[in-house]
């Protein structure tokens, strides 16, 4: 895959499930299209509403807390928050 003038051949694939206004979503997606360690990323609207969006949960690899901290912190690195 070829992405900001450079081909790729390595990559983290990540999932990530928020509540989010539309205004939000343009400003996060802007912000990935500007990041070159960002190759893809696809955003889908579940519901119209919270509700509409849960159910039962489905069991999935859960990061740990230190992860999550790591992430904040290189996302906050980059000066996107």
């Amino acid at each position: 895959m070829k992405r900001h003038t450079k081909a790729q051949t390595i990559g983290d694939y990540w999932t990530i499930d928020f509540d989010s206004n539309p205004k939000v979503m343009q400003e996060l997606e802007a912000r990935l299209r500007q990041d070159p360690t960002v190759l893809r990323w696809t955003t889908l609207k579940l519901g119209s509403r919270l509700m509409e969006c849960v159910e039962k949960p489905v069991q999935t690899e859960q990061a740990t807390f230190k992860e999550l901290k790591e992430f904040r912190q290189a996302i906050a690195d980059r000066s996107f928050l």
